[in-house]
């Protein structure tokens, strides 16, 4: 009884250690750490097998229909399906290469004049993000924000230091970014954009608030000022929008 027991005991330890290798290296495979959900009840954002990305890594879709907010969104004109970071990280004075992969279906409805944004770093707290990737009727736009002054009012956002479209025509296919940043408020700040290995934006100078220096990456579906689009095409609520996720990867450089 008793090897039976120790034999019994050191299965399940061995099975212990395996996991936690492997959950090991899922971790530094993707560079990042745990990922929180932040989303209204409606809202979905789960491992996906209706769509594959070529190199065969999983895939994540986020679904945001209208009307899915919740707290401080629905009283600000927003809402949104996204994880983030639940550890501040992308330190101030540091390099890092992310990698994002995109995937708009076809059928993708415009909200705008509404922003709608899938990928962000931004400092902890209520000021805006450092930088955004939106998508823009049927392209994708990169948004450095103006560094230089604080966010005072997130109803009237601050108008960014650079807004520059880095892909069109994107609905229906897969887009491939790879993002390399050395976050900085000085002017050593860089950072290079490149969408399927093309250099699609460069820029220098400070990227980062100065009341900022740890940030966490957010990943989803975020519509802000909703108001725009139902004061356009009228309604009560937006349509729902899906989006796909591949490849969301950071490392040092």
């Amino acid at each position: 009884m008793i090897q039976v027991f120790l034999m019994r005991h050191l299965f399940l330890a061995c099975l212990f250690l395996i996991f936690a290798v492997s959950a090991s290296i899922a971790s530094a495979q993707s560079g990042f750490g745990k990922f929180d959900r932040d989303a209204a009840r409606g809202s979905t954002m789960g491992i996906t097998r209706n769509i594959a990305h070529p190199s065969g890594t999983a895939v994540r879709a986020f679904s945001l229909p209208g009307g899915a907010c919740r707290g401080d969104d629905c009283r600000n004109d927003r809402e949104r399906a996204e994880l983030i970071e639940s550890r501040t990280a992308n330190l101030e004075g540091h390099s890092y290469r992310y990698t994002f992969s995109v995937f708009f279906p076809a059928d993708t409805p415009d909200v705008g004049p509404t922003n709608l944004i899938f990928w962000q770093v931004k400092p902890h707290g209520t000021g805006k993000p450092s930088i955004t990737m939106e998508l823009v009727g049927n392209d994708i736009n990169f948004v450095l924000h103006d560094p230089s002054r604080l966010q005072g009012d997130r109803m009237n956002p601050l108008r960014p230091v650079v807004i520059r479209r880095v892909a069109r025509g994107v609905r229906g296919r897969w887009q491939d970014f790879v993002l390399d940043v050395h976050w900085s408020k000085r002017n050593d700040g860089r950072i290079v954009l490149k969408r399927e290995g093309r250099e699609v934006l460069s820029h220098n100078g400070p990227n980062i608030d100065s009341k900022s220096s740890r940030q966490r990456v957010r990943y989803g579906l975020y519509r802000s000022f909703l108001s725009r689009y139902l004061q356009r095409n009228g309604g009560s609520k937006l349509p729902t929008q899906t989006a796909y996720f591949a490849n969301i990867t950071r490392a040092p450089l």
